[in-house]
């Protein structure tokens, strides 16, 4: 699971960039975790740590209520995000 759009790094436009949540942490009134940006999915998928991008911390507070589970809610936040807005699920 992970998110793709554009991404401009450094002045760079990166068609089809992949973010993906790792580190996720917290209690039940506040969760911390990282996205990592790899160039495409395929780097994130064989874990080509030379080929990342960027790192960025984010959080939020779960809906333990919700259907969804925490990760599902995590990329769903991200989306709310003008950052991610266009991003894509892949």
């Amino acid at each position: 699971m992970g998110l793709r759009k554009n991404f401009n790094y450094k002045g760079i436009n990166i068609k089809n960039s992949y973010f993906r949540v790792f580190n996720i942490k917290g209690n039940k009134n506040l969760i911390t975790f990282d996205v990592i940006c790899y160039a495409n999915q395929k780097e994130a998928v064989e874990g080509a740590k030379n080929k990342i991008f960027t790192t960025q911390a984010y959080s939020f507070k779960p809906n333990w209520n919700s259907k969804n589970n925490l990760l599902k809610q995590i990329y769903k936040y991200l989306k709310t995000l003008d950052e991610f807005k266009d991003s894509e699920d892949c």
